[in-house]
């Protein structure tokens, strides 16, 4: 009866210990349990004080409306929006694909405005007839060949004066043995060998030599024919001597003059080339000529109005505008496309993700990976910097200037109604799903519990039969 009571106290023990480890796991768990509540709530706390970056639009009526900025609702043209670009740290635009392939194919301007439904209309039938005569191929080849010859007049003057062709422009010219050599003073012929500009400079010191002495020997006479005429006009004496010199003096003032007419030629180094461009190639010299006159029609238009503003208009003004500053941030102020910019260079293409992605602007805006600029446009004062290509003009009163994308009055931070929504939802879901487990813990705890308080009641009774018989043996052995 001993030996059975204690096995069952011993049980008992064993069963209590292992009530209690359990009751421990729990306990722990639900205090996990806790900790997932806090996060929970703090996510759920935080979400609702995200906040967000959004646009600002107003349509014709002057309404606004407010989306969740990004680049394309950025470029995306709008009459009454502020025209914004984004730019890496190397300085480069960042810009659609569409954008990229209308300005890559562009060649102009005129070509780039098109590409996006806009239309350019002159304002006078000269005007319109002029421009389409300078941009045809038939006159930009008039004009080109001319340059190939003025080029090939100051590349002849290299090496032994044999030069086959150049090309320029896409066109060929052939240049017939073009003379680089000359007579020094010894007669002995010499090379320039220095090229073009040492034989410009040879030749206009031989030109302006004979100009002064001529022109000297004119002064003279004239000099001399004055004085004789002051003495006939006080004494009446005339001779032969007196009309012969007067002869002199008209014959010397027309070479003088001549002289004159041909050393300024030789004045500028480009018009020296120009002159021997006409000798060697006089054809395509009056090709040029028929491009000159249709330049100098065009620009004689152009002078009767008050700036260049005001001889042309746009099917759309505020688009054209706008794209107008696109070009200018791409290509720079001439309407002629400049090959040396271009992709890599002053621009590169954002991915299309990038371009919708609105957490990807905000974060590379607050991170300083991108920058913000904003289109300028004070007044325009365009320009024709040369006469002899009219319809190239530069484009004055545009600027790109960086900001601050916090200081863009459009450009606004509101709460994040999304982001909310979902850390609601999400805090809801695991709420429960944290209430529900707690639920269980706390039901398991509450049985064991039960069992413990009824393992309890069970040792202690064993406990007493077993104290009872102990005591019941000793007494026996004192009786």
């Amino acid at each position: 009866m001993g030996l059975s009571s204690n096995a069952r106290l011993l049980s008992l023990t064993a069963r209590i210990t292992s009530n209690e480890y359990e009751a421990q796991k729990i306990s722990n768990a639900r205090m996990r349990l806790s900790n997932q509540s806090q996060e929970v709530s703090r996510d759920y706390i935080n979400a609702l004080n995200s906040q967000k970056l959004v646009f600002m639009s107003y349509d014709a009526y002057g309404n606004s409306t407010t989306s969740d900025l990004t680049a394309g609702l950025l470029y995306q043209y709008g009459a009454s929006k502020s025209q914004y670009v984004l730019a890496n740290t190397a300085g480069q635009a960042l810009i659609k694909n569409e954008d990229h392939t209308n300005y890559s194919k562009a060649e102009n301007l005129d070509e780039f405005l098109a590409s996006y439904g806009i239309t350019k209309s002159w304002r006078t039938e000269t005007l319109s007839e002029m421009d389409a005569l300078l941009k045809s191929k038939e006159y930009q080849d008039y004009k080109d060949c001319w340059e190939a010859a003025r080029y090939s007049v100051m590349s002849g003057y290299f090496g032994n004066g044999e030069f086959e062709s150049t090309i320029f422009g896409g066109n060929t010219v052939n240049v017939k043995n073009i003379d680089c050599t000359y007579t020094d003073e010894f007669g002995e012929t010499q090379e320039y060998a220095g090229g073009a500009e040492d034989a410009w400079m040879y030749e206009n010191a031989g030109s302006y030599n004979d100009y002064a002495l001529k022109y000297n020997e004119y002064s003279e006479k004239l000099n001399e024919l004055l004085s004789m005429d002051h003495q006939n006009k006080t004494s009446g004496v005339k001779d032969e001597a007196y009309e012969k010199l007067k002869e002199d003096v008209g014959i010397l003032y027309d070479e003088q003059n001549e002289l004159f007419a041909k050393y300024s030629d030789y004045v500028t180094f480009d018009a020296w080339v120009n002159m021997k461009a006409r000798d060697f190639f006089p054809e395509l010299f009056e090709k040029y000529l028929i491009y000159d006159r249709a330049a100098a029609k065009f620009n004689a238009e152009i002078e009767k109005f008050d700036t260049l503003n005001d001889t042309y208009t746009y099917s759309d003004p505020s688009k054209a505008q706008w794209y107008t500053n696109l070009w200018y941030r791409l290509n720079g102020e001439s309407t002629e496309k400049n090959e040396v910019t271009g992709l890599n260079s002053t621009y590169v293409v954002l991915d299309d993700n990038l371009l919708s992605s609105s957490s990807w602007i905000q974060d590379a805006l607050a991170q300083g990976a991108i920058s913000i600029e904003a289109a300028k446009y004070i007044e325009e004062t365009n320009q024709i910097p040369d006469s002899s290509e009219p319809n190239v003009m530069n484009l004055k009163g545009i600027s790109w200037d960086k900001k601050i994308y916090s200081n863009c009055t459009d450009i606004t931070t509101s709460e994040d109604k999304t982001a909310i929504a979902r850390a609601e939802a999400e805090y809801e879901a695991k709420t429960k799903e944290i209430s529900d487990k707690d639920k269980k813990y706390e039901n398991k705890m509450k049985v064991l519990e039960t069992e413990r308080q009824a393992l309890e009641e069970e040792y202690n009774a064993a406990k007493k039969v077993l104290f009872d018989n102990i005591k019941r043996s000793y007494n026996v052995f004192n009786s």
